[in-house]
């Protein structure tokens, strides 16, 4: 990682988005594991563990929303290079391929022909990295139409706004009585899907929002903004959001837990991500020598996110932990599995990214690799 100013002043952010996705692998182990004797919601401990799994995809995209600020360098006249535009809708591309290949429904493409209907639903439910794909997209179309980032900001707060107050009455309505199951499962939960545009890609936007009023700080004073002023913002923000939470609550909402789409519970998130900046920048500042680690993992977030669901779930060519351990362990075996699941997830990124930095052919490699395996996946 580089030393300079303008690379090393968000990476609080990263430790953030890293402490994000380190909570996230254990939610995911012990949630698959842990026997259902072992988790009981009814009792404090497991509900405030469940709730805080909650808080990692709200963290992971808002934070993200705002790092996009800083990598999107506009040029002179206010717009955005070709060469940005195209890294960024491949990069979207890419997160919405690879999000469908990991719920593909058939062994092999010849077999799509004998998929079931329930299995299909499955395939076009949106998980995180579709919906991380199309806010992405969202974004950039932000990014193009308006001319600086002070614009963007507003536009960008103005639609999150707009997303977090439709959302319950946008779930009201039977999307797929009138759209197709693929741009429909963008919109309802009804079929399974876990994050929906309305309300999650407003979370990316209002992180955006963010990104453009800490770009305005002077970055030697950064840090302190994130870890003394963020949580003085967070606070009160979930204390207006608790009164809209009830109010919301009487909304009835068909298709999905109500808590899911209430504005209110989503403010509820937000000032609870503003007070998790704060004070894992707290923590940041104390272990600033770890630095370089915390910006490594925290921009090969998605590498942590497929590798671990392919060591918890496997891959068409391998087997993974709840092959063998589904609803089985016990809670000790289930935190020596999630420590494991997550000490190997980051061993494997730590690996790939120090050899493809040091070394120029096994960058290529990986990519022909990758190839070759999904050659295999769809055709042998």
């Amino acid at each position: 990682m580089s030393n300079n100013n303008n690379s090393s002043r968000l990476t609080a952010l990263d430790f953030t988005r890293f402490f994000a996705m380190i909570m996230m692998m254990q939610g995911h182990v012990i949630y698959e594991l842990a026997s259902p004797n072992t988790i009981d919601y009814s009792t404090f401990g497991w509900s405030v563990w469940n709730f805080i799994r909650g808080l990692t995809a709200p963290t992971f995209l808002f934070i993200s929303g705002a790092v996009n600020v800083f990598a999107n360098k506009r040029l002179e006249d206010g717009s955005l290079g070709k060469d940005i535009i195209w890294k960024r809708i491949k990069i979207a591309i890419m997160l919405l391929i690879i999000g469908y290949l990991l719920v593909f429904p058939a062994a092999k493409v010849y077999d799509l022909q004998f998929v079931s209907e329930d299995s299909w639903r499955i395939f076009f439910s949106v998980n995180i990295l579709q919906l991380f794909s199309v806010s992405l997209l969202l974004l950039l179309t932000l990014f193009i139409v308006t001319k600086n980032n002070k614009k963007l900001g507003y536009v960008s707060l103005f639609l999150a706004l707009l997303i977090v107050f439709a959302s319950p009455f946008v779930h009201k309505v039977h999307w797929f009585d009138y759209l197709p199951e693929f741009f429909a499962a963008y919109l309802s939960s009804e079929h399974g899907s876990l994050f929906p545009v309305f309300p999650f890609s407003a979370y990316l936007l209002f992180g955006a929002s963010f990104g453009v009023w800490l770009q305005s700080i002077d970055r030697n004073r950064r840090n302190e903004f994130l870890m003394k002023t963020c949580w003085k913002i967070g606070v009160p923000t979930i204390l207006i959001g608790y009164p809209m939470m009830l109010l919301f609550n009487k909304v009835d909402v068909p298709f999905v837990d109500v808590m899911r789409v209430s504005p209110g519970f989503f403010f509820i998130r937000i000032g609870l991500v503003l007070t998790i900046i704060s004070i894992m920048t707290y923590i940041y500042n104390l272990t600033k020598p770890l630095g370089k680690y915390y910006s490594m993992f925290g921009k090969k977030a998605i590498y942590i996110y497929v590798i671990h669901l392919m060591l918890i779930y496997g891959s068409p060519i391998s087997v993974g932990l709840a092959k063998y351990f589904r609803s089985q362990l016990t809670l000790e075996y289930s935190i020596l599995a999630a420590l494991f699941v997550i000490f190997a997830t980051l061993g494997i990124v730590y690996l790939y990214e120090h050899t493809t930095t040091k070394y120029k052919y096994p960058k290529v490699v990986f990519r022909y690799a990758v190839a070759a395996y999904l050659f295999y996946f769809f055709f042998i």
